[in-house]
């Protein structure tokens, strides 16, 4: 019974003893004393070329200042920015995450990784989640014009506006002399341009039909036109 009641009194000390964030087993816990707020952030669907933008809460529940040593992202168009590196015992800081989303398509996830002077928590992290998509759909995406000697050769090319998108077509035009290119048709959601490529000889083509639009994030749309030279 004596063995008993001293075992019970080692365990109480060492409970006493021990820091908030260490278990008794000797490994940290999942939780530390700065706590991000929301742990992640899902921005929803955001058209190629808009910055996607999050605001993160990193609040301090510790019983010292803790100062944010580095900012680290996974790729370089992710940016990241605090009004005060060092959070005080009890305070919070406000934090920005931007992602440019120019050469993205699809799922968009990114990490920003906070490293910290805190020897119990040496990182947190500020997660970004969303989905990308093209604010115009172009088809076809390139005009192949096969090999060989074709006097004039017609295609058509059409640009959807995606759902949720207001911007519209104003123009297109071709970078070569030898392809003219007529806007048919520039409704609300769509616009379709008519190509036609003096295709004759054997010579190689290598070029754009050029769109413009009114839209911020995607001001020009270029498709390719290609011939390659015959063997």
């Amino acid at each position: 019974m004596a063995f008993t009641g001293i075992r019970a009194c080692i365990v109480c000390a060492a409970a006493l003893c021990l820091p908030s964030f260490w278990s008794c087993s000797g490994q940290a816990s999942v939780s530390g004393p700065l706590i991000v707020s929301p742990a992640d952030i899902d921005v929803g669907r955001v058209f190629r070329g808009q910055q996607a933008q999050a605001h993160f809460s990193v609040h301090n529940g510790g019983l010292r200042s803790a100062r944010i040593e580095s900012i680290h992202s996974d790729c370089q168009c992710t940016t990241a920015t605090a009004p005060d590196r060092t959070i005080p015992a009890g305070s919070t800081v406000e934090m920005s995450v931007t992602v440019s989303t120019a050469y993205f398509d699809g799922i968009l996830d990114k990490t920003t990784v906070l490293r910290t002077d805190l020897a119990e928590q040496p990182q947190v992290e500020l997660r970004v989640k969303g989905t990308v998509v093209p604010e115009f759909i172009v088809s076809p995406t390139v005009i192949v014009i096969p090999p060989g000697n074709h006097p004039i050769a017609s295609h058509e090319i059409r640009i959807e506006r995606s759902s949720g998108a207001s911007a519209r077509v104003l123009s297109a035009s071709s970078e070569l002399t030898s392809v003219n290119v007529a806007l048919t048709e520039s409704g609300d959601r769509t616009g379709i341009a008519a190509v036609s490529v003096e295709a004759s000889g054997s010579n190689p083509i290598f070029g754009n039909v050029v769109v413009r639009t009114s839209s911020a994030y995607m001001p020009e749309l270029r498709i390719p036109i290609r011939r390659a030279a015959l063997p």
